[in-house]
């Protein structure tokens, strides 16, 4: 039997502390198969004053509410971010880091901000003037942000939970504040003067090939080909844990040439 079509009912609710509230009710089945009244809070009249202001708010959750297959109309973020948790941050792809640092921003800043906020709800505007008000993170940290979010929303698209990301269009800066500090031929002398062997080594490759602090870190001598003129990069060390390197990319070897494996 075909669902019957619904325009559901907006009504501005009395509170007796703050002001009055729109809410909007509509009818969906349970899990027996009976309908069920729900009911969703929209915002309060000061912030919506007209009724047409707050149908705008709902216009995408009334249109979920007749589909065939529905979106989870009143999933929060909170909730999105448990079920993103439990599935997408413990694939095989990703690294002990990765997951660690995403539940660190998303446990710090993004769940207290947005977790009881319901998906339809959340606004690229809204996420753009909250960026900027965080001022004691640099512009880099963020971006993180913006990008953890916006991972957590296409994986919502994934598994049918939201039909767009709202963080798509969010512009947030990643741009470094202050000129990193680049040591000159003199400098790297000095501190040269004051390392040992083994330390001296590791700053010579960082400086003349470029490889990442985790797969300096996790190099063995067996890696290094002196003969062949190449160190072959096959794990990193992150937080006193070996892994995988960070991409594919990663795993070619480095050339380094005559001047760099005869270093003392």
């Amino acid at each position: 039997m075909a669902q019957r079509y619904q325009n559901g009912h907006l009504r501005v609710a009395k509170r007796k502390c703050g002001p009055d509230v729109w809410e909007f009710l509509w009818r969906e089945p349970g899990p027996d198969g009976r309908q069920r009244q729900r009911t969703l809070t929209v915002g309060n009249v000061n912030k919506l004053p007209t009724h047409r202001e707050a149908m705008n708010q709902i216009h995408m959750l009334r249109m979920n509410i007749n589909r065939e297959v529905q979106i989870a109309p009143l999933a929060t973020f909170q909730a999105l971010v448990d079920h993103y948790c439990q599935t997408e941050l413990l694939a095989e792809n990703k690294t002990d880091k990765t997951r660690k640092t995403y539940r660190v921003y998303l446990t710090k800043w993004i769940v207290p901000k947005w977790g009881s906020a319901y998906l339809h709800l959340i606004k690229p505007v809204a996420v753009e003037q909250w960026l900027r008000s965080l001022e004691e993170l640099s512009d880099g940290s963020k971006a993180k942000i913006r990008n953890i979010m916006s991972a957590v929303f296409s994986h919502a698209l994934r598994f049918e939970i939201a039909d767009k990301n709202p963080i798509t269009p969010v512009r947030q800066s990643a741009k470094r504040a202050r000129i990193p500090v680049i040591l000159d031929a003199a400098e790297l002398r000095r501190l040269f003067d004051e390392l040992g062997l083994r330390e001296r080594a590791m700053i010579v490759l960082e400086a003349l090939t470029g490889i990442r602090r985790s797969e300096l870190m996790g190099l063995k001598w067996r890696d290094v080909d002196f003969m062949g003129g190449r160190i072959e990069i096959t794990r990193s060390v992150v937080d006193q844990v070996v892994g995988k390197c960070k991409t594919e990319a990663s795993k070619k070897p480095v050339v380094i040439d005559e001047h760099t494996s005869h270093r003392r």
